[in-house]
């Protein structure tokens, strides 16, 4: 065996144990299981599926270049509708954050799509799908 041989060996001879343990580690926790389905609702009495959300929250919801509503939200409320086979009943309102709670509760929209905080006092108000996203707490 050659000096380079030798080498190559040894690297392997300590990469191993290190590859064994990576592979032994359970895979880290997600936000969801991908093979859960959700069952559809029957939304056939609902007249229309209107989310709420703001025009200040970029990347979730903000007006582009075009002042036309965009992001993320807006593109998972269009997809909800979608599975829901609701898109020609689906709309998306923006609203000034501080008119959220008082157009949900006035039967304006169906649903708010925007970074509500999961807190006690909300809870009591509102149901909460999982979140998609998390935000780190500044401490």
């Amino acid at each position: 065996m050659n000096f380079r041989s030798f080498h190559i060996v040894t690297a392997l001879f300590f990469l191993l144990p290190a590859h064994l343990a990576i592979a032994q580690q359970p895979a880290p926790p997600g936000f969801s299981e991908p093979k859960q389905r959700q069952t559809k609702p029957d939304l056939s009495a609902l007249p229309r599926l209107r989310f709420l959300t703001t025009v200040d929250f970029f990347p979730f919801s903000y007006l582009d270049a075009d002042n036309r509503l965009s992001g993320v939200h807006i593109d998972l409320a269009r997809q909800i509708c979608d599975e829901l086979d609701m898109m020609e009943r689906c709309q998306v309102q923006a609203l000034p954050w501080d008119e959220l709670d008082t157009a949900i509760e006035s039967k304006q929209g169906e649903a708010i799509i925007a970074g509500l905080a999961i807190t006690a006092e909300n809870r009591e108000r509102y149901l909460f799908s999982r979140p998609i996203c998390v935000f780190p707490h500044a401490s």
